[in-house]
């Protein structure tokens, strides 16, 4: 008996594993949930054709995480949990929830006005704004009608990966961001430079009598030299781009993508059947001025982070909690004698005693059990003198205690302490756009679209007026 194939990979499907989809009005057997979700999204966006057309056997997603439905489901999950969420997520008055999220996968304003207007429709959704700079985002919801990890799946689904704003997590994506970007810049750099010296030769040749043996090898070694700028350094434009057509909408990946396929694809025809012109080294330095762009593009917005997260850094990751039972009956010298335990910070809870050593940052907000206390709040009022405090006073999260150790009661926790809302107020004045940049919003929905409309109007017309030169006009303006 033959094995049981999967539609989607061609892979074996493993046996009692009873996944398929509708396909061409059949049941197909799948071997996975990834290809289960893959082939479903395809057969969803109208895209059924693909089966006919394909050449190459399908990837399997079920080693690729970013690709596999169900675990990244599991993921989202666990941020609705209510000790996860408390720390990101705050509770406003009117009983909606407010968050910041971090978006990776951001590169353009067309970009964000796809995920503004996707999830602004979704039931439940008050308000969702992003920092075209910084990628964060500011999400306001209500929690009846809809969830976080929901909202998360949804802009997974788009192409884009989201998660609560957190300064490590972020910090860790940007690094991540930033080395595959510089790896991708510097192979642009390299083999783009290569080829252009190869293309000189070849401009001089033709004007100075090379051979044609010499020149036809030129081309080959143009042709073998492109290579890694075409794939490996320009696949983030490609897997874009991907994203951006199963979701129906263009964006300027679309255009960087038919740009540097199609310049590709004809250069090596043309050096295949020795004929025409070739376009190696215009396709090589496309990629590498537009990976060097992004590359500035992505400084420029660590650069933007850096105020806020400056701010993070000040919150400490861990408190000293004070043990013992019915420590509210003990008096301010009692505490000062009890044991103290190392904990995080994510497990402070309200009514829990602290204490806080010289030196040391309020981890959060608090009433003062010690007699008195010299904090430095220059961070949250500018007041550059230190404010003593006295017992039963108030003391607020990312104070810095300069003089001796000091005992205190929580009073908030997470995202409702003043340092919390603080960084709220930062992310949001971050996060409000100009009239200028909601215009650039409203343009650059329509930029691609007219773009793609004149390249296809000049091929056109330049099959009227010079047909052989019909293709290198609508290259170049691509």
């Amino acid at each position: 008996m033959s094995a049981k194939i999967c539609f989607h990979c061609t892979l074996p499907v493993p046996k009692d594993l009873n996944l398929s989809v509708m396909i061409y009005g059949q049941e197909q057997l799948m071997c996975c949930r990834g290809c289960q979700a893959i082939a479903q999204t395809i057969v969803d966006s109208g895209l059924t054709a693909y089966y006919k057309h394909r050449d190459l056997t399908a990837i399997n997603p079920s080693s690729q995480e970013d690709l596999i439905p169900e675990s990244l489901q599991n993921e989202m999950i666990f941020y609705d949990h209510p000790e996860i969420s408390k720390q990101f997520v705050v509770t406003n008055p009117d009983a909606s929830l407010e968050a910041f999220l971090v978006i990776e996968g951001i590169v353009c304003a067309a970009c964000v006005w796809l995920l503004e207007r996707s999830i602004k429709g979704v039931k439940g959704v008050i308000s969702f704004q992003i920092n075209y700079s910084t990628h964060r985002a500011h999400l306001c919801f209500d929690e009846t009608q809809v969830k976080l990890s929901d909202l998360l799946m949804r802009m997974h689904k788009l192409g884009y990966k989201a998660m609560p704003y957190d300064e490590h997590a972020s910090q860790k994506l940007l690094k991540a961001q930033r080395q595959t970007l510089l790896k991708q810049f510097a192979v642009a750099a390299i083999f783009s430079m290569q080829v252009m010296m190869l293309a000189i030769g070849i401009y001089f040749g033709n004007y100075q009598g090379m051979s044609a043996e010499t020149l036809n090898i030129m081309r080959w070694s143009n042709l073998v030299l492109s290579i890694p700028c075409i794939t490996y350094a320009s696949w983030g434009f490609y897997r874009s781009a991907y994203y951006d057509i199963l979701n129906k909408r263009l964006s300027m990946d679309v255009n960087i993508s038919l740009a540097i396929i199609l310049g590709s694809l004809a250069s090596i025809w043309n050096t295949w059947f020795n004929t025409g012109e070739i376009y190696f080294e215009s396709v090589t330095m496309f990629a590498f001025l537009l990976l060097g762009s992004r590359l500035i593009e992505l400084n420029a917005r660590n650069s933007a982070m850096t105020l806020a997260d400056k701010v993070l850094r000040i919150k400490p990751r861990f408190a000293h909690k004070i043990l013992g039972d019915d420590l509210n009956s003990l008096d301010i010298n009692e505490l000062d004698d009890k044991e103290t335990q190392i904990i995080a910070l994510n497990h402070v809870n309200i009514g829990d005693f602290l204490q806080v050593k010289a030196g040391e940052t309020i981890p959060t907000d608090g009433v003062l059990l010690s007699k008195y206390a010299q904090l430095d709040e220059s961070l949250l009022t500018g007041e550059s003198l230190p404010v003593r405090k006295r017992y039963a006073d108030h003391i607020v999260g990312g104070a810095l205690n300069i003089d001796q150790a000091l005992n205190m009661r929580v009073t908030q926790v997470g995202a409702q302490t003043v340092f919390s809302q603080m960084v709220r107020l930062i992310d949001r004045a971050m996060i409000d756009k100009p009239k200028i940049a909601q215009l650039a919003d409203v343009i650059s929905n329509w930029f691609v679209s007219i773009l793609l409309l004149v390249c296809i109007g000049s091929y056109i017309v330049w099959q009227m007026l010079d047909p052989t030169r019909a293709f290198e006009v609508a290259l170049a303006i691509l």
